[in-house]
């Protein structure tokens, strides 16, 4: 809306698989999928490679040839050993509610979801969490510390709340009246109110 180009790479799609690319703010092409896709295939040469693996391949290599303003990229386990956790220095990592995910890969231990979903935090970075349980939120304040991230939190340097059908954001330093998300359910104020505070970190 801005007017930037940006690449992004999400998960899961909801009707086309295309939906997972998004190529300076346009939707990957068929024929681009299939070419970046039979790239990667190629490069791999018969080892190991998952399907998240390849399709986050893919997107980079997508990405990589096409210029942007900015590049979002979801996670997919989260964290630690994800495909998408080759960045050195994200412009800024943020971290939604944490609760039982992915719990055949990462365990049934909270603490220790946690600490994985935090692997995405980079020396000397920057990083945004939503609102978390108590035990969540001392194991990433703990494992910033370890990195010397900034970690701003909600509820203490931003919040977002719903307040007679808007979303009201506030932050240390604004107050924004906005339109509800698209989105359903009352969790999506939390969400955007992420998103807004990521945003306003980027200058947006």
């Amino acid at each position: 809306a801005q007017g930037l180009k940006v690449h992004v790479y999400t998960s899961p799609h909801l009707v086309h698989f295309r939906e997972r690319i998004v190529v300076a703010s346009d939707m990957i092409d068929d024929d681009r999928l299939v070419d970046v896709l039979t790239r990667v295939r190629e490069a791999n040469n018969g080892k190991p490679l998952s399907f998240f693996e390849a399709t986050t391949a893919a997107a980079f290599l997508a990405f990589s040839e096409n210029s942007a303003d900015m590049c979002i990229i979801e996670v997919g386990l989260g964290g630690r050993y994800d495909a998408t956790n080759v960045i050195d220095m994200p412009a800024a990592c943020g971290i939604t509610p944490i609760a039982l995910d992915h719990a055949e890969f990462l365990g049934r231990d909270i603490a220790g979801i946690a600490r994985e979903k935090a692997g995405i935090f980079k020396f000397n970075s920057v990083a945004f969490r939503g609102p978390q349980t108590d035990l969540v939120e001392a194991v990433l304040e703990a494992e910033a510390n370890k990195m010397n991230t900034q970690l701003s939190q909600w509820g203490q340097e931003f919040r977002a709340y719903k307040q007679q059908g808007r979303l009201v954001f506030e932050s240390d330093s604004e107050v924004m009246d906005l339109p509800p998300p698209g989105l359903m359910g009352d969790h999506q104020y939390m969400n955007a109110g992420l998103a807004i505070a990521l945003a306003r970190h980027m200058q947006i």
